[in-house]
């Protein structure tokens, strides 16, 4: 029995195997105006729960499933209560606005396309229905971003899930999709140190613009890490033979092969082949005030404000004054007026910004 049991795992395992050792053969780039489908798969972070309960449930036949999947479905309600207060933080939060922004921004690449067409799904299910009824392009980048906390409230992950699909239209009029090239890039913000015994309020400790700029710092690595994926020298370590490295950050130690560096944060390759993925890693300390690569540019100070209004006559004095940058009291310096030039009437108006029609943008944009 044991022999048999043995048998077929293996042959079950068999095409598995085969897709990881398939190397992989993409076009460089995807394409010259490759069609880009962004999926808007949440309006809210999520939260992760390990389908653990469920799993072994299942090992106990048909009472173990059902005891198994009341059992995630009671720590599946207690996550979403949990998770309400970090929610709350990012009321009106634009994830999906921030996150499309990034990759039209980042997109047009010699990897993937120098003229991308981006088109934006409003959710899963309207791709899916526009896929169906055949009113999708026959080949395509598909992109679904999220952004999450698990249950535990130990790291906080933005990922873009890819996929380059192919379609095709079989004789019975279904949608065929064979997928090229699927893969995740995960950023993830581990908490580290001394943790709170409610670790969601070393979360909330950081408030609301910190929580944005944590989910702003991960938008932009992870649409780097896409398509830093596609150039020459990282298709190259799609098939290439792995390695036993791994990177120590904030006193732990990560497996995977480095691919990008920097201080207090890496890029990590992990797997093989189709079975690859790209993962980030950037350490946060519980307590502790974010690291500078999280921090905005700071807004103009009171200085810039009076040099502003001393240097530049027709500035207008009373916003200064309101904001304590200048004395009110103090004499304003005497302005004269500019020497009109000689009216022309054949002369054509001068076209300022406003008037110049906008640049055309890719289909979707």
């Amino acid at each position: 029995m044991l022999k048999r049991v043995c048998v077929l795992l293996w042959a079950l395992s068999l095409p598995g195997l085969c897709l990881a050792a398939k190397p992989i053969e993409l076009p460089m780039p995807l394409g010259e105006q490759l069609p880009v489908e962004i999926i808007e798969a949440q309006q809210e972070i999520g939260v992760v729960v390990p389908a653990t309960a469920q799993n072994m449930g299942m090992q106990f036949g048909l009472i173990g499933a059902l005891i198994g999947s009341a059992v995630q479905n009671s720590q599946v309600k207690k996550a979403e209560e949990a998770v309400v207060p970090l929610r709350d933080l990012l009321v009106g939060y634009p994830f999906n606005q921030k996150m499309q922004d990034a990759l039209r921004a980042k997109l047009v690449s010699d990897g993937i396309s120098p003229n991308p067409q981006v088109t934006v799904m409003p959710s899963a299910w309207e791709a899916h229905d526009a896929q169906q009824k055949a009113q999708l392009p026959p080949q395509a980048l598909v992109l679904t971003p999220s952004y999450s906390v698990d249950n535990q409230f130990t790291q906080l992950t933005v990922l873009v899930h890819a996929q380059f699909v192919e379609r095709s239209v079989k004789s019975n009029g279904k949608i065929k999709v064979v997928p090229r090239l699927t893969r995740d890039y995960s950023y993830q913000f581990p908490m580290s140190g001394a943790r709170s015994p409610e670790p969601i309020q070393d979360w909330l400790a950081l408030g609301a613009p910190g929580l944005a700029a944590v989910v702003d710092r991960g938008i932009q690595q992870a649409a780097d890490m896409l398509v830093n994926d596609f150039t020459a020298e990282s298709r190259v370590a799609w098939n290439a033979k792995v390695k036993g490295e791994a990177v120590n950050l904030s006193g732990m130690r990560y497996t995977g092969v480095p691919v990008r560096q920097g201080e207090g944060w890496s890029w990590l390759r992990v797997g093989r082949g189709h079975m690859q993925t790209l993962l980030g890693l950037e350490p946060l300390l519980a307590g502790a005030p974010l690291p500078a690569a999280f921090v905005p540019a700071a807004a103009p100070t009171r200085v810039a404000a009076v040099e502003g209004a001393a240097g530049d006559p027709a500035s207008t004095p009373a916003e200064a004054i309101a904001t304590g940058a200048l004395d009110a009291t103090a004499p304003m310096p005497a302005t004269e007026a500019a020497p009109q030039a000689p009216a022309t009437p054949d002369a054509a108006p001068a076209t300022t910004p406003a008037d110049v029609a906008p640049a055309t943008a890719p289909v979707g944009g």
